[in-house]
């Protein structure tokens, strides 16, 4: 036989002898895993893993801080469905109501949340025993009312107390179940809390029902831009006390306060207010505000 026919047969015979032992080899491994997998016991209930926990949600701060910015899954409340004359069928009775009684109780029966508002209601009217109204007057202007931060139908109030300045009355779900008046801003408006507060530098820090709206604080100096949010706030209905009013943007309530209030709205919140010395000049400025229904009775 000639030689190339035999270098080519020897090949060959390589060939099948390597492909005969690489299969040996994949079906001896094939069989080692098998036996492994009967081996290898199933896995145990108790050895698998309890499912990650959730995280937990904590607000911003907590106690008497500014709580995180509710998220808005609670019923909204029966004052904020109504109409403005369907709110002005139940505010104008009450308010006749409050005016014209003669004692503390008949008084207290025309208020949300009696019991919390005892002591303002009476001191109030030991002040002004003669009120008086001269007109309730539908604010047109949409009016947002914290915490809802819902609009809600919302009166100017004039009276004997001033000529040049008014209250303005919004009806709250009392603890009852009823519709009355939220006397926490019908009495610090008519009597002008934010107005003396104004006028009084040394003062403690006041909680007043305030209407308020933010401010690009232009006419302040760029150093207090960087570190403060501006308001325009106002106590009484017609807005003849207007001012500006300061909040540090790192604080607490100034966190909570960037998140709840959008640009270009009218709020009704009830705010902290205190003194703080800016550049030796005393400057009123939020400490805190009712964010959160929970701390609705500040």
């Amino acid at each position: 036989m000639p030689w190339p026919w035999l270098i080519a047969g020897t090949i060959i015979l390589a060939l099948v002898a390597t492909i005969a032992v690489e299969r040996r080899r994949a079906n001896a491994a094939m069989e080692r895993l098998a036996i492994e997998a009967r081996a290898k016991p199933a896995p145990s209930p108790l050895m698998v893993p309890p499912p990650a926990a959730a995280p937990v949600v904590v607000g911003l701060e907590t106690g008497t801080i500014a709580k995180a910015i509710p998220v808005g899954d609670a019923p909204l409340p029966r004052e904020f469905k109504l109409s403005p004359a369907q709110s002005e069928e139940i505010a104008r009775p009450l308010l006749n109501r409050l005016l014209a009684a003669t004692n503390d109780p008949e008084r207290l029966a025309c208020i949300a949340f009696p019991a919390k508002n005892t002591d303002r209601l009476k001191a109030f009217f030991a002040r002004h025993p003669a009120l008086e109204l001269k007109a309730l007057t539908e604010i047109t202007k949409p009016v947002r009312c914290l915490p809802a931060a819902n609009p809600q139908p919302l009166f100017d109030v004039a009276t004997n107390l001033s000529a040049d300045s008014s209250g303005i009355l919004r009806l709250a779900t009392s603890d009852d179940g009823e519709l009355k008046i939220d006397w926490q801003l019908l009495g610090d408006s008519l009597e002008g809390a934010f107005a003396a507060y104004q006028k009084n530098p040394q003062a403690e820090p006041q909680w007043i029902s305030l209407g308020l709206r933010r401010n690009f604080g232009f006419s302040e100096a760029p150093n207090l831009r960087e570190t403060n949010y501006f308001f325009d706030v106002q106590g009484y209905g017609n807005g003849t006390d207007r001012a500006l009013v300061q909040l540090p943007k790192d604080s607490p309530t100034g966190r909570s306060m960037d998140q709840a209030l959008a640009w270009g709205e009218l709020y009704i919140v009830r705010i902290l207010l205190g003194w703080q010395p800016v550049n030796g000049t005393p400057r009123m400025t939020i400490i805190n505000a009712v964010l959160d229904a929970n701390d609705a009775d500040q």
